[in-house]
């Protein structure tokens, strides 16, 4: 008899350390989802940035693309220019003409490199939008692995209220074997 209070004892020492870790794993739970709300919440701003910034990227493609043609087409002129100059002005015009032309090729070295490192920048920002598709694509995984780990203590949790249940009818019958010990010790 005093084996199965022992026992029943230990049955609730058990079921109350199974209540403790069972609010400990609530408040985990809660704490998750407050996570993966405000993750999803990060990721649709990453989302809207990413397509404005794609948007921007793709104006700024176009009109470096348009700068670079005119300037192309602008030397053209000039070294057409040149030659019909070259053939039929006399020298000292040519000379006045020249330090002209001088001053309009340095102006348009500037726009080149002006241009050039435009293009650098545009292809460093290609290579920083390309790093946050990859961030962007281990959030989405950390996001399904958090999912899988939230099925598994789902799992856990209808363990859990199973037990809690074995606890109850442990009770009432510990509460009966009491009644029980109590009747027979007063009729002794």
């Amino acid at each position: 008899m005093f084996q199965k209070l022992k026992e029943l004892s230990q049955s609730k020492e058990l079921i109350d350390e199974i209540l403790k870790k069972l609010e400990e794993n609530k408040t985990l739970i809660s704490e998750l989802n407050s996570f993966v709300s405000e993750t999803k919440k990060d990721l649709g701003l990453i989302k809207k940035e990413n397509s404005e910034f794609k948007k921007e990227f793709k104006e700024n493609i176009n009109s470096l693309e348009d700068i670079k043609k005119r300037l192309n087409d602008e030397i053209d002129n000039l070294r057409s220019l040149r030659i019909s100059i070259n053939q039929q002005l006399p020298k000292e015009i040519k000379q006045e003409i020249d330090k002209k032309l001088e001053e309009y090729t340095k102006e348009l070295k500037v726009n080149n490199e002006k241009y050039t490192s435009s293009e650098e920048r545009l292809s460093l920002t290609a290579k920083n939008l390309e790093q946050a598709k990859e961030q962007l694509y281990r959030l989405t995984e950390i996001i399904s692995q958090i999912k899988s780990k939230d099925i598994e203590f789902s799992q856990s949790l209808q363990k859990i209220k199973s037990m809690e249940n074995d606890k109850y009818e442990l009770q009432k019958k510990v509460g009966i074997l009491e009644k029980l010990v109590a009747d027979r010790r007063r009729s002794k």
